[in-house]
């Protein structure tokens, strides 16, 4: 079972994010990077994975126009903002799978 007392103040989205995940309401992150850049995206959250030690958001950003992963031990303000988000085939969790599994093919 992954370890929550590692970074304590992952659990605290977990409530708002499996929220936003059932009603498709988009969420503002207020996110740190590893280099300790800060950056505000608003996302559309569609899933949660425990990668390595740490819990990972996969979300369409709508800054960047494409998938990105957010380490919840890295965000500092999550909030729904009110705006719900369709879901799209082009934009879906199994979407992003599929793009993965398709770099890892052409990796090797």
């Amino acid at each position: 079972t992954p370890d929550f007392d590692k970074y304590p103040q992952t659990r605290r989205w977990f409530d708002v994010l499996h929220q936003a995940m059932r009603q498709h309401d988009e969420v503002f992150i207020h996110y740190q990077n590893q280099k300790g850049e800060q950056s505000e995206r608003v996302v559309h959250p569609l899933g949660l994975s425990f990668w390595g030690e740490v819990w990972v958001l996969v979300a369409w950003c709508e800054m960047r126009e494409d998938y990105r992963c957010f380490r919840l031990d890295r965000c500092q303000v999550i909030t729904l903002t009110g705006k719900r988000f369709a879901e799209r085939p082009d934009r879906s969790l199994e979407d992003f799978v599929r793009q993965q599994k398709a770099k890892a093919t052409s990796a090797s």
